[in-house]
């Protein structure tokens, strides 16, 4: 690999070197146009460049260096990116042109001293031009932009390539300008590990954007539209496969709604059926109208009927078991068991030898929880109705299904969400596992194990969180340090009067600015019979121990590598970061969820 890198390197430089010292091929000739574009306080269209609300004046990153880098690797390996060209912004522009023989993977970024560099993926293709622009905000909070100019292209193979074409003529420009669109997809890889890739981000330009891309097979996505300053319009999930066509339009301005069709294939069938109903479609033209009412306090006299005529022309049913009125028909007695969810603990009494320690009572959450409930239930202006087809829709798919693919891509939906629940639902786990009975292994093992493992997991985590308070026994464990060494709670416990269990990973921010505070408390008590362990749950053990190295940690360090969701901090119901408990030498929980500062307080009393 190495010399492959080499001789690649060396013909690049050769191909950069023809590209200065002489004319390019038409033929082979790419060309990357770069624009930059200072953000004032209301800019509008990105492709208004008269437009007096979308300045290009001096800025930050008005002379920013873009550079790109071609991935040398092979099709079925990790990219693998080597420079090849950088050119510095000039008078709000740049251009960047070489030859190429073939389509290529590459990178665009912006180099500037202003923090991380922004970066985009697109295909360079003999012959063709990409289009690209810098949005560099004025207010230093606003996040700056390195977006593709209203056509990404990043399918290689044509017989994998899927579209998506949109007209987003209904979002308010004025209130989201400079519209932006970004593909959210997300698989697992051999090793169990969710991978999420992004097409994206594309600037509309005149309302219009189009995004290629491939896929081996039926896959979800999320089609998501932003600001430049990325404040969220609307989203809506689509399938996409090889050879498919996805048409985006705004199908309820007020509501912010987007609907996704196309003529055949999956997406037609798993979401179009119910999607372009008349269940659906009055529910949402009632709630588009409440949306309205509630902004402008008069009645919508234009509504756009013409996206909505557009998207039912383009929508053609598959031979499907849903009636054409969109209504679908689900076993009740499967419903009440995939919508059963576990009962929250209100009150557990002390484990025994823990009727020392505090143990809270729920009344007071649930008096808060009342009182932040809208008078009359429901609030009036909600999705809630257009939630509550378009999950039973899909669960009646999921479960009931003759082909199991489609079966799984309803699932991959997340239809067994429960309206207004923090909590993950156990109800898609029988359904997991009988998908593991019908498809391929081939299937099973990247999309339907680990998916089901990871939800199963999710589950108890949360259950333990609701269980794991002051008064029960802190959850046993033995993990290894840096060097190996297996080191158990109950053995530290053995020693010290109390323990504070710390869960950390080099990539939580927060936690790494709590060590300073926890050194001081560490250094004040453990000479009175405090001691700390913190529990990294980084991904990798090199990132864990990079981390440990640079931050100087002086107590016990113990590595649940592989993510939140291994077995340690599962069993401990760990649901964000920094996440700290307060156990004593009994093992019982004397505090959750407490901080440095916190834990300072509490042992002051107890010590001092």
């Amino acid at each position: 690999m190495r010399m492959k890198v080499q001789i690649i390197f060396v013909l690049l430089l050769c191909m950069a070197a023809c590209s200065v010292a002489g004319e390019l091929d038409p033929a082979k000739r790419y060309t990357i146009l770069g624009k930059y574009i200072a953000i004032g306080e209301q800019p509008s269209s990105a492709s208004d460049e008269d437009d007096a609300s979308v300045q290009e004046f001096e800025g930050d990153l008005s002379s920013a260096t873009i550079v790109v880098s071609m991935n040398i690797a092979d099709d079925d390996e990790e990219p693998l990116f080597l420079e090849i060209s950088r050119a510095v912004i000039s008078n709000g522009r740049v251009v960047i042109e070489g030859e190429l023989d073939k389509p290529t993977l590459a990178k665009i970024s912006v180099e500037s001293d202003i923090g991380m560099p922004l970066t985009v993926l697109t295909m360079l293709v003999p012959g063709q031009v990409v289009s690209f622009a810098v949005l560099d905000h004025e207010e230093r909070s606003a996040q700056d932009w390195l977006v593709i100019v209203e056509t990404l292209k990043l399918a290689k193979t044509p017989t994998k390539k899927f579209r998506i074409v949109g007209d987003l003529t209904g979002v308010d420009g004025e209130r989201y300008p400079m519209p932006m669109v970004l593909v959210h997809s997300s698989k697992f890889d051999e090793k169990g590990d969710k991978k999420s890739t992004v097409f994206g981000p594309v600037l509309a330009k005149d309302k219009s954007f189009l995004i290629e891309g491939e896929v081996d097979e039926p896959r979800t996505v999320e089609i998501m539209v932003v600001s430049n300053k990325g404040r969220s319009w609307g989203s809506v999930q689509a399938i996409v496969e090889p050879n498919a066509v996805i048409s985006v339009v705004v199908s309820s301005r007020w509501a912010h709604q987007l609907v996704a069709t196309t003529g055949a294939g999956k997406h037609a069938k798993v979401i179009g059926t119910w999607r372009m109903g008349e269940q659906y479609l009055s529910a949402e033209d009632a709630i588009d109208e409440e949306f309205m009412r509630a902004r402008t306090g008069t009645r919508n006299s234009n509504v756009e009927d013409t996206t909505r005529e557009q998207a039912k022309s383009e929508q053609i049913n598959d031979d499907t078991d849903a009636d054409k009125t969109g209504l679908v028909t689900v076993d009740s007695s499967k419903m009440a068991e995939a919508l059963a969810v576990v009962e929250r603990t209100q009150y557990l009494a002390p484990a025994s030898g823990c009727e020392h320690a505090i143990v809270p009572q729920d009344s007071t959450s649930q008096k808060r929880q009342q009182n932040t409930a809208s008078p009359g239930g429901r609030p009036r202006y909600t999705l809630e109705p257009l939630y509550e087809i378009r999950n039973a829709a899909l669960q009646d798919i999921a479960m009931n299904a003759e082909d199991p693919f489609d079966a799984l891509l309803a699932l991959e939906l997340d239809p067994f969400v429960v309206l207004g629940a923090h909590s993950p639902s156990g109800a898609a786990l029988p359904v997991y596992d009988r998908l593991m009975t019908l498809l391929d292994d081939n299937i099973v093992a990247r999309r339907v194990k680990p998916a089901r493992d990871a939800l199963a997991q999710s589950v108890a985590r949360d259950a333990n969180s609701r269980k794991l308070i002051p008064g029960q026994k802190a959850p046993s464990f033995k993990l290894p340090t840096l060097a190996g060494e297996l080191i158990s709670l109950s053995e530290v416990l053995d020693r010290a009067e109390y323990v504070f269990v710390d869960f950390w990973a080099s990539w939580c921010g927060p936690c790494i600015e709590d060590f300073p505070v926890l050194k001081n408390v560490y250094s004040s008590y453990k000479d009175n019979g405090l001691e700390v362990i913190s529990i990294s749950v980084d991904g990798t053990y090199d990132d864990w121990k990079d981390a440990a190295e640079r931050n100087e940690l002086p107590w016990i360090d113990l590595g649940s590598i592989g993510g939140i969701l291994t077995e340690t901090p599962v069993s401990y119901g760990i649901l964000h970061m920094p996440a700290g408990l307060l156990i004593d030498h009994q093992g019982c929980i004397i505090k959750k969820d407490i901080r440095p500062e916190q834990l300072k307080e509490l042992l002051a009393d107890s010590f001092d």
